[in-house]
């Protein structure tokens, strides 16, 4: 499993601006995301449009998820057609992330988060076929592959990572984006 925290800014920031989601490679089927719980003010982008999640809520790669100062919201990313579960995340407070990809091309699984600023707690389930997870923040691209515990704080003033006992794939910096 993959665990990580990442911490950012205090202010939650929210850009009107209709993103298009990157469109899906030749062949790949977009993973489910199951809204397994949620509390407090959580809301979703998608198409520019502004909704309030709710459990009944199933977001797809693409969507925006930002969630206010006492907010909670748990998610499940799962396989397109077996249901099973690929990976999984915790967002809470003052959080702005962008579900980048979510797909399965073959039997690899391609996850990238976009983490603007708050806090995740994030689960990669380890299959036959290593997946590709990556955490990305402002200054740093966390790539997990079967890594227990790990723990990211971005502030202001840098980045820190500390990791379990299996490690990661790749760190480095990415600059602003």
């Amino acid at each position: 499993l993959l665990a990580a925290v990442l911490v950012l800014g205090s202010a939650v920031v929210l850009s009107h601006a209709a993103q298009e989601p990157e469109s899906l490679p030749a062949g790949a089927e977009a993973m489910k995301i199951i809204v397994e719980d949620v509390t407090g003010k959580v809301q979703f982008i998608r198409n520019g449009q502004i909704q309030r999640m709710t459990k009944e809520s199933v977001l797809t790669h693409g969507d925006k998820i930002v969630a206010a100062l006492d907010a909670i919201g748990k998610f499940e990313f799962q396989h397109p057609t077996s249901g099973a579960v690929l990976s999984a995340v915790i967002i809470r407070g003052y959080t702005e992330l962008t579900v980048a990809q979510a797909y399965l091309q073959g039997e690899q699984s391609n996850t990238q988060l976009d983490l603007k600023q708050g806090v995740i707690k994030a689960g990669v389930v380890r299959t036959a076929v290593p997946p590709s997870y990556r955490v990305r923040t402002p200054r740093t691209v966390l790539a997990g592959r079967g890594t227990e515990v790990a723990e990211i704080e971005a502030t202001e003033s840098g980045d820190r990572i500390r990791m379990g006992r299996i490690g990661i794939a790749m760190v480095h910096d990415t600059g602003p984006w």
